[in-house]
């Protein structure tokens, strides 16, 4: 007889402390859990970011990731963070006037490359002073220019992978021309170029 109290005490006290949820209060849950999922989601949708025009002062990090070009660039100063991806929708160009400090690292990469068929023009460091920098970017699918010209500029590329470019004119991959900039050196540092094709001299790299 106390065997059996003590086995009805123990089962009420169970069922008090609720062990298993009821099937409504299951139901809600799981619906909550499916709406947090639905907006998590939503939001990480909503990180791209559309860039277009003179870039200046701009910070772009991986929260904001992909940055998605709908015209053309021309970058006054920008910093990019590592593991940022850059899309351009079309044809546009990439001009640096100013400072670049594209930053990415072997674990975060920097991509920069096109979401639609025909390419696009690649990075142009035109005319700007010595001091920006490209460090593990991965530039791919130039079509018409190569991936990164410099006219009159001496960035620093570091470990980065330029591929699968093409040029309707020289150097599908790094094109150089610094003869207006006497006693000018650029670094180029542990950098792969693969697969790069040229209309004219140069498949990869071309320097004047």
């Amino acid at each position: 007889m106390r065997t059996e109290k003590q086995s009805n005490r123990t089962a009420h006290s169970t069922k008090n402390q609720g062990t298993s949820s009821p099937p409504r209060a299951r139901f809600i849950w799981r619906a909550a859990t499916c709406l947090l999922g639905l907006l998590g989601s939503l939001g990480a949708a909503s990180a791209d970011t559309s860039v277009c025009g003179t870039i200046a002062g701009q910070h772009w990090t991986i929260a904001g990731s992909p940055y998605r070009v709908t015209c053309n660039i021309n970058v006054a100063l920008l910093t990019i963070d590592p593991g940022v991806t850059v899309l351009f929708q079309s044809n546009y160009l990439f001009e640096v006037d100013g400072f670049l400090t594209a930053a990415g690292t072997l674990a975060q990469p920097i991509t920069f490359t096109r979401t639609n068929g025909g390419g696009w023009s690649g990075i142009f460091f035109n005319y700007c002073e010595n001091g920006s920098e490209m460090d593990y970017c991965n530039i791919s699918a130039v079509q018409g220019g190569s991936a990164i010209s410099c006219i009159t500029a001496n960035p620093v590329l570091r470990s980065c992978v330029v591929f699968n470019n093409a040029s309707s004119g020289e150097a599908g991959g790094l094109y150089v021309d610094n003869r207006s900039y006497p006693g000018s050196e650029m670094l180029v540092q542990s950098c792969t170029f693969s697969n790069n094709t040229s209309a004219f001299h140069g498949g990869a790299v071309s320097a004047h």
